[in-house]
């Protein structure tokens, strides 16, 4: 008679074997997930060794796969937006068009194809992977290096200030006769160039034709009503006015009264920034 003996298993210990199998599973799968990328991005950037990686743009134009001095040829030939492009200069109806070479642009193709060079290539790893992986799947634009010569743009803006600029008029005030003739002054409008460069420059950051407003600047005249003296002038002049003034060193008079006519050649009118309803009364050294 034989007799079996049967020994139950641990189910505890049997769970532990099969985490620690899953475990190694895991792990080892990492491993060679890790090493296959690491090998895959050593063979990429070795690949693209003194290139530009794929994808790379510069004001559409493709530089992907070149070497430094290619793009750089390139990018010469292609980009000719600062010689082609046009900017139009608007002031309400009156507009301008020019090309950003007359506004001082100049394209810096050598620069670009450097930088254009350098993407995926600098910063923190994360940041070098990130970008050559968005290359790689949607393309990336490098902006062009552009040099301003803002002497060029000044002069050209002065230019056209020349031209927009209405200047402010002032107020004046004439006597003709026992006639008052008033004319009121006229608001005034200037360039203003720096507020304009700033936008023309921001326009061909972006190597796109496009339309600039120039900036204007109301000015106003020092005296720009001269109403309340002119009346003031019409009320004296009136054919039966009385002026009373004080005429203390005139052949050792008293103060007394004079019409008119004996009195209109000593007025004088004059302005004053303080205060220009003001009226003077001068005597001639003939009557002093």
């Amino acid at each position: 008679m034989t007799t079996s003996t049967f020994r139950r298993r641990n189910p505890a210990h049997t769970t532990a074997n099969a985490f620690a199998q899953v475990f190694g599973i895991v792990v080892s799968g990492s491993l060679v997930f890790l090493m296959a990328v690491f090998f895959l991005l050593v063979g990429y950037n070795a690949w693209y060794f003194g290139r530009i990686f794929p994808g790379v743009r510069v004001a559409g134009v493709d530089v992907s796969g070149l070497n430094r001095e290619q793009a750089e040829l390139k990018l010469s030939q292609v980009v000719q937006y600062p010689l082609t492009g046009k900017l139009l200069l608007r002031d309400g109806r009156d507009a301008w068009v020019v090309a950003p070479a007359q506004m001082g642009m100049l394209f810096d193709p050598s620069a670009t194809a450097e930088n254009a060079y350098k993407l995926g290539r600098k910063g923190s790893l994360v940041t070098r992977l990130t970008d050559q992986l968005h290359g790689f799947q949607s393309g990336m634009d490098v902006a062009p290096v552009v040099i301003l010569d803002e002497r060029t743009a000044y002069r050209f803006l002065q230019s056209l200030a020349a031209e927009v600029d209405i200047r402010p008029v002032e107020a004046s005030l004439a006597i003709e006769g026992l006639n008052v003739i008033a004319t009121p002054g006229q608001m005034g409008r200037l360039l203003n160039v720096d507020k304009t460069l700033d936008a023309v420059s921001a326009q061909m950051q972006t190597f796109n034709d496009g339309e600039v407003l120039l900036a204007m600047d109301d000015r106003s005249p020092e005296v720009l009503d001269v109403s309340k003296p002119a009346e003031a002038v019409r009320r004296i002049l009136r054919p039966r006015s009385i002026l009373c003034c004080p005429i203390l060193s005139w052949a050792n008079q008293a103060p007394g009264r004079s019409t008119l006519p004996r009195w209109r050649p000593c007025l004088r009118l004059t302005r004053s920034k303080m205060k220009v309803e003001s009226l003077n009364i001068k005597y001639p050294p003939a009557i002093r």
